[in-house]
Formats: C-alpha cells, sequence, structure tokens
C-alpha cells in the first residue's frame, strides 16, 4: 500500500512557473516578503505547494 501525501515541495523554477514569473522575479518577491518563506531542506530552497496555493487564493480574494 502507498500512502501519498497532498503536501509536495516545489522548487524555485516550480514556483515561477505557478506564478507565471521568471526565477528572478521569485527572488525579489521573497525579498519584499510578497510570497511565502521557504524552508531548506538539504541546502535547497523548497515550497509547500498548499503555501503557494494558498498565497494565490489569497491574492485573487483581494482582487475588486
Amino acid at each position: 500500500m502507498s500512502y501519498q501525501t497532498p503536501f509536495q515541495h516545489l522548487r524555485v523554477g516550480q514556483v515561477a512557473d505557478v506564478y507565471g514569473v521568471s526565477i528572478p522575479t521569485i527572488w525579489r518577491w521573497l525579498k519584499e516578503k510578497r510570497i511565502p518563506k521557504p524552508t531548506k531542506i538539504g541546502g535547497s530552497t523548497r515550497w509547500l505547494n498548499i503555501e503557494i496555493e494558498n498565497s494565490i487564493k489569497s491574492l485573487h480574494d483581494g482582487k475588486d
């Protein structure tokens, strides 16, 4: 039996694809605190997919 978690760790390129922006824009947004803070896993920077999804949802909810 395999167990699948709904949580995935996304790389910076994947996060950029989700937002539809470039990788440098992701780093700039992180510096500006416009996106969730990532975690470090073995020296690699990763974002939880659920945090990115919630961030996008909150952006859409804030629009008129």
